[in-house]
């Protein structure tokens, strides 16, 4: 059973420099906990210890598609809000998180409207 954080957004890329970025805004921003994965593996297991108010999950993971996380994730956690990240947004890659249950998207140069949307969502 994952552990309930008050606000707890998970991040899942494989550069660790745009975590880093986005974990100092993320709790700049609120977040109690922000908790990082490189890849799907480490995101699913991730997921399946702690409750996350909303996960930034990239499309381009070294080991699964970030829309296959997306799915893994919202099937053990239905309220996370999940954002589809790419670093440039095509209609395959928004066709794979949509079926997955991904309603929002951001490319990699929109981290400040990221983290308002974060600060809504959570």
């Amino acid at each position: 059973m994952p552990v309930v954080t008050e606000r707890a957004a998970l991040i899942v890329d494989d550069a660790p420099e745009l975590r880093i970025t986005l974990r100092w805004m993320l709790g700049g921003g609120g977040f109690d906990v922000v908790d990082e994965a490189d890849d799907g593996a480490g995101a699913i297991a991730a997921a399946a210890e702690r409750q996350y108010a909303i996960a930034v999950v990239d499309f381009s993971l070294p080991d699964v598609d970030g829309a296959a996380v997306a799915r893994a994730i919202r099937e053990r956690q239905p309220g996370c809000r999940i954002a589809g990240f790419t670093a440039s947004r095509d209609e395959v890659v928004e066709e794979a998180f949509a079926a997955a249950g991904v309603t929002t998207f951001f490319e990699k140069t929109q981290l400040g409207e990221l983290v308002d949307w974060a600060a809504r969502a959570a």
